[in-house]
């Protein structure tokens, strides 16, 4: 079931800066938000699958960026492609 729209909630997100997608949230269908790179729902507060994936990417690049093991480094590179892939679906 789809909840009303909170009009007020919406309005103080679009003045703090945020702006509304043409997207809808896969779990309650309100439309998506987006601010500051991160795309979310204001309803449920969930953020997308790009966002966590995103997240997750950049903390494999820090790790592998301080990582001088070869075998450490495979593994990694590994898990950056495999979520490359799942952001593609």
């Amino acid at each position: 079931m789809v909840k009303m729209i909170d009009s007020e909630k919406i309005a103080k997100l679009l003045l703090s800066g945020a702006r509304m997608t043409d997207k809808h949230c896969e779990k309650c269908s309100y439309p998506l938000f987006e601010k500051d790179g991160r795309i979310f729902c204001i309803n449920c507060d969930t953020e997308t699958k790009e966002d966590i994936i995103k997240e997750k990417i950049e903390f494999l690049y820090k790790k592998l960026k301080n990582t001088e093991n070869v075998e450490e480094i495979e593994k990694i590179a590994r898990a950056i492609e495999t979520l490359k892939k799942i952001r593609k679906l």
